[in-house]
């Protein structure tokens, strides 16, 4: 008996012609670089923004800080011109008689201050001190966003 088999053609062990896919490395790997490149441009520019940003609100800040000890040292200098231009009618103003009384004198031109006016001068450079600072802070590192180490003796919440 002969038996006859219906179950088709007997796989090859070679694959088909027109099975195989012919995929050219170029395309794919400049298809891929471009991908890479798209992503990398996109972070880059998020990190420039965010760096930017930065440096706008430190440069703000700085500047809010610098304009609110101008004034203050604008005021202090309204005060003492008050005082020199009054004179004795200031010892109506202030509270302690006493200490208005009590002068000194000036080791550069022999003027003669009472105790407020000294006071009122060391505020003065003091203010002036704190405005040099700021000015040098400007142009730091950290203001300018570069760094996230705020200068030495700087005291701030961050930003």
């Amino acid at each position: 008996m002969s038996t006859s088999s219906s179950a088709g053609p007997l796989p090859s062990s070679r694959p088909l012609k027109s099975s195989r896919i012919h995929v050219q490395p170029g395309p794919l790997i400049g298809g891929i670089l471009a991908v890479i490149s798209v992503i990398f441009a996109f972070f880059l520019w998020r990190y420039l923004n965010a760096w930017q940003a930065k440096a706008v609100m430190r440069q703000q800040y700085l500047a809010n800080e610098l304009r609110a000890i101008e004034k203050q040292r604008e005021a202090l200098l309204q005060v003492q011109q008050q005082m020199r231009g009054t004179g004795a009618s200031m010892g109506e103003v202030e509270s302690d008689t006493a200490a208005q009384s009590s002068t000194t004198t000036d080791s550069a031109g022999g003027i003669d201050r009472t105790p407020r006016e000294q006071d009122l001068e060391r505020q003065n450079e003091l203010l002036r001190q704190r405005i040099r600072h700021l000015e040098e802070q400007q142009s730091s590192d950290w203001a300018w966003g570069r760094s996230d180490l705020p200068p030495p003796g700087y005291s701030e919440a961050p930003i």
